[in-house]
């Protein structure tokens, strides 16, 4: 086989299972869409819709092949913490409009930069659940199911240009405009932004995940129980993004 001097991709897609896949590819977009058509891979077709969660790009085929096989014998929260380190996140395609999220899709790219887990936000749980009807609900500007820029980014240069990751990652944490978050949610949502990212710092992302599956699962049927409002976006009545 010939391997053309072009651009290679190494890639991490997340697939429906919360499990990571990594290969190589002079093409993203059109590897991913194989992944989701059950053509790109034997894991991958029996384990999809998958996202695309972390890429890095490499000279040439050999440099991306070698850091396959690095990748690949690392555990899986070591995994967690490379897709973790990107600062742009993908949007998160892997869960239809309209299909139940439950516990299992809690991710690494959901974790806010201010240590918001968006899996347990209502504007993100009535996105995909599209509560209330068949108009697109409105997104919270954190939400990382969008491009767009949450609050932090707004207000922060590092965590804008890529720098910074996680607020946790900076000199400066926890700085004052992540303090006014963390008192509000401690407040009305018993949720602390600042302890959570403290836990990251300490155990990596996918122990406060495990975490987090366990304390906002819904007894009943596995979903999520939403921070919010404390209702299940799977098996209780949601009229609107404000349950």
């Amino acid at each position: 086989m010939t391997i053309t001097n072009v651009e290679w991709f190494f890639y991490i897609v997340r697939c429906k299972d919360n499990s990571l896949y990594s290969g190589i590819t002079n093409n993203l977009e059109e590897r991913v869409k194989k992944h989701n058509d059950g053509t790109g891979a034997k894991y991958t077709s029996s384990h999809k819709p998958v996202a695309l969660v972390y890429s890095e790009r490499h000279g040439n085929f050999s440099e991306a092949k070698k850091r396959e096989q690095e990748v690949k014998r690392w555990p899986k929260s070591k995994k967690e913490e490379l897709v973790l380190s990107q600062s742009e996140i993908p949007r998160i395609s892997h869960i239809p409009d309209g299909r139940d999220i439950g516990v299992d899709d809690f991710s690494a790219e959901l974790m806010a930069p201010c240590g918001m887990n968006c899996a347990l936000c209502s504007h993100y749980l009535a996105l995909i659940k599209q509560a209330g009807g068949t108009h697109r609900m409105v997104e919270c500007p954190g939400c990382r199911s969008s491009g767009r820029q949450c609050a932090i980014k707004r207000s922060c240069e590092r965590v804008r240009r890529g720098k910074t990751r996680l607020c946790s990652q900076c000199a400066k944490f926890p700085c004052s405009r992540v303090v006014h978050i963390d008192e509000r949610y401690r407040k009305h949502y018993n949720y602390s932004m600042i302890d959570t990212l403290k836990a990251i710092q300490q155990s990596g992302v996918e122990a406060v995940l495990a975490v987090q599956r366990e304390r906002h699962r819904c007894p009943r049927c596995g979903g999520v129980i939403c921070i919010h409002n404390g209702k299940c976006y799977t098996c209780d009545e949601v009229k609107s993004w404000r349950g």
